[in-house]
């Protein structure tokens, strides 16, 4: 983010304020605009925030998934889906 960075640590590398904006936002339903001012950040950080989480937690659910193909994991929206 501006100050604190949600990006730090380079090359995709998932940071506490990454996984915070992704929960503020996606998971706790927050309106962009208090997100954005309570990390202090851009709008843009906070969308990007969630699509890299979004994108690393269906990668762990792919791996799991793969090493038990009963558990049958996906992810709807931001929620965990158990077939």
């Amino acid at each position: 983010m501006a100050s604190n960075g949600v990006e730090r640590g380079g090359a995709g590398a998932q940071t506490a304020e990454t996984f915070q904006a992704y929960l503020l936002f996606a998971v706790q339903k927050r309106p962009i605009e208090k997100v954005t001012a309570y990390l202090d950040c851009s709008p843009n950080q906070v969308y990007q925030a969630k699509k890299r989480c979004f994108a690393k937690l269906r990668e762990i659910l792919h791996r799991m998934n793969e090493q038990d193909p009963e558990l049958h994991l996906e992810l709807s929206g931001h929620d965990l889906q158990v077939w």
